[in-house]
């Protein structure tokens, strides 16, 4: 890594006279090529496990518990229910496993009424859907809440009403019965109660649903690729690692299967690890960055981290993250830390 000459003169007797050297190149002037990018192959999901949830505001007229579909806005809530099952039911790699309805009350009435008619309106919800769809009873199922405080509470917690906060302090006492606090709010606050009664209690009114579901594997690269284009969400992290390395490296392909997959699961370490990894290959060192803030503190992403800092030039930070990724058992790590201290010490001693 240096070149130097030296030069030797001799007299005819073979005597030594001088000796004189001059370094051409010098350490300073040797780059040591930036580490090779890692992509960490994702843990696999035994069953590829899913749900889709919402809320649906059905009415219902006054202490009654049939449902009728022209009543009010219903067309719509009830669209709800059923464009959420067929967007998953009619799709031949799912299964619906679960269909789980929670229906609530307001606190308007007594505590008792309100749990017959949450509980009885709950029960027509379910048996509407096991008459629309071909389910498994079994897998329809559901329950109920009495009164929707948790959700008045939420309400009242943003609410500009003149007495918001004593209402609010007066939801929350779970150790007063229901009743005494709806009548509370009713005797003391009269006004604050009707606005309350008109725009909240509707709203406290309502059916929240979920639907569970499993989608089968995909384990050929081409079948991945087709479905990432259309319907990313069936994948599962470790199938996008299978269509990524059937591709050519640091291609605009390949990249875009693991950005795409960190979009999908934006939480997870792995898929910010591999994105930002995809991201350095392509130059974009500002989205490695924020990837690697959510690449967690594995070895690799040390190891990641390191190579960003050779990138970015700053290899006494380089050096730092690579003996990190050493010490937690990443062995080619060690090697690099070597490497660019030399290099570091060689900057400084120009």
């Amino acid at each position: 890594c240096r070149l130097i000459l030296s030069r030797r003169d001799y007299t005819c007797c073979e005597a030594h006279d001088g000796n004189q050297q001059s370094e051409l190149v010098s350490r300073a002037l040797w780059v040591p090529a930036t580490p090779k990018l890692l992509y960490v192959s994702p843990k696999g999901e035994k069953t590829k496990s899913r749900s889709l949830s919402g809320t649906a505001y059905i009415d219902f007229p006054v202490d009654r518990t049939e449902i009728h579909p022209d009543y009010h806005n219903n067309v719509t809530e009830l669209g709800k229910i059923r464009a959420t099952i067929d967007s998953v039911r009619n799709d031949s790699d799912i299964t619906v496993t679960s269909i789980y309805l929670k229906g609530f009350a307001s606190p308007e009435g007594t505590y008792a009424h309100n749990t017959d008619l949450a509980r009885e309106r709950t029960a027509t919800i379910r048996e509407y859907v096991l008459k629309l769809y071909d389910f498994d009873p079994s897998i329809v199922t559901f329950g109920h809440e009495p009164e929707n405080w948790e959700g008045l509470i939420a309400w009242l917690r943003k609410s500009s009403l003149p007495h918001a906060s004593q209402i609010l302090e007066i939801a929350e006492d779970k150790d007063t019965d229901p009743d005494a606090r709806e009548y509370r709010i009713r005797k003391y606050y009269p006004e604050d109660y009707k606005v309350m009664k008109s725009e909240i209690y509707p709203l406290l009114r309502c059916t929240e649903y979920k639907i569970e579901y499993n989608i089968r594997s995909y384990s050929d690269p081409k079948e991945i690729l087709k479905v990432m284009k259309t319907q990313p969400g069936k994948l599962s992290l470790e199938e996008f690692f299978v269509a990524g390395e059937s591709l050519e490296t640091g291609s605009p392909e390949f990249n875009e299967v693991f950005d795409i997959a960190a979009v999908m699961y934006p939480d997870d370490e792995v898929a910010n690890l591999n994105a930002a990894s995809a991201a350095m290959g392509r130059g974009d060192l500002k989205t490695a960055v924020a990837r690697l803030a959510k690449a967690g503190e594995s070895a690799e992403a040390d190891y990641s981290r390191g190579v960003l800092a050779v990138m970015n030039k700053d290899y006494t930070t380089a050096v730092d993250f690579f003996r990190k990724a050493a010490e937690k058992g990443l062995e080619s790590a060690e090697e690099h830390a070597k490497v660019f201290n030399e290099y570091a010490r060689s900057l400084e001693a120009k």
